[in-house]
């Protein structure tokens, strides 16, 4: 197929069930997720069938079958203001490691190795516990333990007794510097799937890795920012054996095209997959996303993708994308 269609649709709740206002307030949070396609493969599959790619075209873009899974469903304590706070329950950890604000697969970045951490393995949502604590103004860490055969569309099976386990150290720039600038470093081990099938970033082998990031605004207004990100992983743990990206984003852009809440972004992404005989691939973003109407942004995307890495009938492919975005 050479064109795919798909919609993405969450709805997220939340339930202050006590201590509200508190250090130790407590809060039932939710997370509904819908994925379906129009037609024979999602946009994200294009990517991987379609155009060979091991990076993916689309991340999040793909159908679930049935289309409505609760994605995320846990209980979190402690409050913003609070230095410590966890979450138990059906957790996803994903997007959670190694992550930055700028980066985002349903508004800004597309594509699976611009987007998620894979090199990281991080298991697919299911029954975890994370932790986090603020030393000071500059210094954070957060801690997982989650299912190593977590399903987003049921429990998993904890009772396996494999599990994931990372922890990561953020650092970022006191309050009241001119410029926002933080970075990020991520250590994870896995003890693999049951039945050492692949799941979501897992390939279902043991093993361990680590990642690191960092970001910060180029100029005092903090329109223009850059992201770098660099990851490895050992043992054939996970989808990719390593990974690294370089993000530009610059808010808001001057001149006749400027609508005020639009974003210009461009990446340049590198993965060395785990499958056996894989070229490295690299993948060139462009986007641009702006308003049509208020709550409705457009995204205008282009990717170059040279050498991709599950197929060798062909050195470069181009995939173009037009995304719709709301949030109410």
């Amino acid at each position: 197929d050479s064109y795919a269609t798909a919609t993405d649709f969450d709805v997220f709740g939340d339930w202050k069930l006590f201590n509200k206002g508190e250090a130790s307030e407590g809060t039932l949070f939710f997370n509904l997720e819908g994925r379906w396609d129009y037609g024979t493969l999602g946009p994200q599959t294009l990517g991987f069938v379609s155009s060979g790619t091991s990076g993916g075209t689309a991340n999040s873009f793909v159908a679930y079958q049935p289309a409505f899974t609760m994605r995320q469903i846990y209980l979190q304590v402690g409050s913003t203001e609070s230095k410590w706070g966890y979450r138990i329950g059906k957790v996803t950890v994903d997007g959670l490691l190694t992550s930055s604000r700028h980066i985002n697969p349903n508004a800004t970045f597309l594509p699976n190795a611009g987007t998620g951490m894979f090199v990281n393995a991080p298991p697919d949502s299911g029954i975890g516990i994370i932790g986090r604590y603020t030393f000071n103004d500059s210094w954070s860490g957060l801690a997982v333990v989650s299912d190593a055969n977590a399903d987003r569309m049921d429990l998993g099976d904890i009772g396996a007794g494999d599990f994931y386990a990372a922890a990561e150290l953020h650092w970022k720039k006191p309050t009241g510097a001119a410029r926002d600038a933080g970075a990020k470093i991520t250590v994870w081990h896995t003890d693999g799937t049951k039945d050492g099938q692949p799941a979501n970033g897992g390939t279902g082998n043991s093993g361990y890795g680590f990642s690191v990031l960092y970001e910060m605004d180029l100029a005092d207004d903090g329109r223009p920012a850059i992201v770098a990100r660099y990851g490895r992983s050992y043992n054939g743990a996970a989808i990719f054996d390593a990974q690294a990206g370089l993000h530009f984003l610059l808010y808001q852009p001057a001149g006749a095209l400027r609508f005020g809440t639009d974003v210009f972004g461009a990446a340049v992404n590198w993965v060395d997959t785990a499958t056996p005989g894989g070229r490295e691939e690299y993948n060139l973003e462009l986007f641009y996303r702006f308003p049509i109407i208020p709550k409705l942004d457009l995204t205008i995307s282009y990717q170059r993708i040279k050498n991709p890495a599950n197929t060798d009938e062909f050195d470069n492919t181009n995939a173009y994308s037009l995304r719709l975005t709301s949030s109410f």
